[in-house]
């Protein structure tokens, strides 16, 4: 009966969407935490029906729509394209940057896809395509140990050209010694990072609307900020600082620590090593946080408005429905902290 309760009320949620493997996966995650939220609630109210616990379970959980959407929406990012220049067309470039005495680099790319990849030299190499009718050509300013590389803005009306609305792409490869910052900008478009094992770098990603996807890859820091798209990290090695304003965010074979953020979406990480200190945070979604099960950590979860969990033997200074504080035994050296306004929280 529960079963059927909780099909009926995810129904309208998922209504219309691809069903892609991580929107199942998503259905059967929110499914079983919506069962064990229902359930909670029915045991410290006896006098609520199945129906009402159900209901108000789900609306602890915030607005799944959106979050649902996108998370659709995300399978477009895989494979990345690849780009081929086309010699002797204006936008289409292929060109090397000597790395030696550089200390920034940064793509302006206003409309622009970006793919980061490794340098198989120990230069920059800079692949551009264009299609479509742009102000300008790309630009390239170097000055006092700084690279810019500056894509053009789309003509306002291109976009009204039947078959040729105007898309770029820029794919920079980065050497593996590169020891400074490198700093990407969009105001609409996707980011790849691929295989990028650069020990050294700080990466720092300004995104307006778009997805980012980092797969198998290292850099010192990663410094994310995103008012809205979806960003995903896949065997990623770094100290993380991300903001994502709307959108889900989503961690897998996660190594490292720092600092992760977001507005309206959900913030789901799971960890192959912990290095440090970890803080989650978000204002309105849920919060699953998967730690080894060797790990010893401190952990301070707590939610104003929903349920908190924390699947773990330990030892707990507080201990109730929406705020758990203790450590899973006394050899525990980094603190585990997450914190949500509205929606749920597990730990793992």
């Amino acid at each position: 009966m529960m079963n059927e309760i909780i099909e009926q009320a995810l129904a309208p949620v998922f209504a219309g969407v691809k069903r892609t493997d991580e929107v199942n996966d998503f259905y059967d995650e929110v499914r079983a935490d919506l069962a064990e939220a229902a359930q909670d609630k029915m045991a410290t109210n006896a006098m609520l029906s199945q129906e009402e616990a159900v209901k108000a379970a789900l609306t602890e959980m915030g607005d799944l729509h959106e979050a649902v959407k996108m998370m659709a929406d995300d399978e477009t990012l895989t494979p990345a394209p690849q780009i081929e220049p086309i010699t002797g067309k204006p936008g289409n470039v292929e060109l090397t940057v000597e790395a030696a005495g550089l200390r920034k680099v940064k793509i302006d790319g206003h409309y622009t896809d970006v793919r980061l990849t490794m340098s198989e030299t120990t230069e920059f190499t800079v692949k551009t395509m264009q299609r479509g009718y742009f102000n300008g050509e790309v630009a390239f300013k170097t000055t006092d140990g700084q690279l810019k590389i500056t894509m053009p803005e789309p003509k306002k009306w291109s976009f009204l050209v039947p078959f040729a609305h105007p898309h770029q792409t820029i794919e920079l490869g980065v050497p593996a010694e590169f020891a400074g910052e490198l700093t990407v900008e969009t105001k609409a478009g996707n980011v790849w990072i691929e295989n990028l094992v650069t020990p050294a770098l700080t990466l720092a990603l300004e995104a307006k609307a778009g997805n980012v996807r980092i797969a198998d890859a290292e850099m010192h820091l990663t410094r994310v900020n995103m008012k809205s798209g979806n960003l995903h990290m896949d065997n990623v090695t770094t100290e993380f600082e991300t903001d994502v304003k709307s959108g889900n965010t989503k961690l897998v074979a996660a190594k490292g620590f720092g600092q992760l953020a977001g507005q309206s979406g959900n913030l789901t990480v799971d960890w192959d090593e912990l290095q440090g200190d970890v803080h989650l945070r978000l204002r309105s979604g849920n919060i699953k946080n998967v730690l080894p099960q060797t790990a010893s950590f401190k952990f301070d979860a707590q939610s104003e408005s929903g349920v908190v969990k924390v699947k773990r033997d330990g030892e707990f200074d507080v201990k109730t429905m929406s705020y758990l504080k203790g450590e899973t035994d006394g050899r525990a050296e980094y603190l585990v902290k997450a914190q949500v306004k509205s929606g749920n929280v597990k730990m793992m």
